[in-house]
C-alpha cells in the first residue's frame, strides 16, 4: 500500500502551474508535494493546501491511482473551447468519455472535481467541505474565496503549450 510520509507545500504564482488550477499535487514514492497558487489572502492558500493534502490522503487510503491531474486537464480543455487531439481522430470531449466515462455539461461555473465522473470525485468533495469549514473558521468568507480564485488569470509559460494547458 502507498503511503504519505512527508508533505512539502509550496506557494506559487498561479502562471506557474502546470495548467489553470490553484492547487495541484503529486505523490513520488512517500513524498507529497502541494503547489497552490499565490492569492491575495493567505488564508486562501492555506484552506488550499489543506483541500489538496486531504484530497491526495484519501486517494491514497482509498487505494485509487491518482489521475486527477489528467482528468483536470481534459476538463479544463473543454471548459476553454479547446479540442485538442487526444488520440487520431479524437477531440478531448471524446476522451474524457472513452477513458472516464464522462458525458456531464461543462460550464464556466463547473469544477472538474465536483463532475461525478472524476476519479477523486469522492475524495474532492469531502476535500471541499473541510476547505470550505476552515476558511469559516479562519474568518474568511467562501464567495470572498470563489471571486478570488476568478481573478487569477492563467498565462501559460513558456513550455507549457495552449493544448496542454487546463
Amino acid at each position: 500500500m502507498q503511503e504519505i510520509r512527508n508533505v512539502e507545500v509550496t506557494t506559487i504564482p498561479h502562471n506557474d502551474q502546470e495548467y489553470d488550477t490553484i492547487g495541484d499535487y503529486g505523490i513520488h514514492e512517500s513524498d507529497l508535494g502541494v503547489l497552490v497558487s499565490r492569492m491575495d489572502d493567505w488564508r486562501f492558500g492555506f484552506a488550499c493546501a489543506i483541500h489538496e493534502q486531504i484530497e491526495a490522503a484519501l486517494q491514497v487510503a482509498n487505494g485509487k491511482k491518482d489521475r486527477s491531474t489528467e482528468f483536470d486537464k481534459l476538463y479544463e480543455r473543454l471548459r476553454k473551447g479547446h479540442k485538442p487531439v487526444e488520440f487520431p481522430g479524437e477531440c478531448a470531449c471524446q476522451t474524457l468519455v472513452r477513458v472516464f466515462g464522462c458525458s456531464c455539461e461543462i460550464t464556466a461555473d463547473s469544477e472538474p472535481g465536483e463532475d461525478r465522473h472524476a476519479p477523486y470525485h469522492d475524495e474532492h468533495m469531502f476535500a471541499d467541505g473541510v476547505e470550505r469549514l476552515l476558511l469559516r473558521e479562519l474568518g474568511a468568507d467562501w464567495g470572498d474565496y470563489c471571486a478570488a480564485v476568478e481573478r487569477l488569470d492563467y498565462q501559460p509559460k513558456e513550455g507549457h503549450h495552449a493544448d496542454d494547458q487546463g
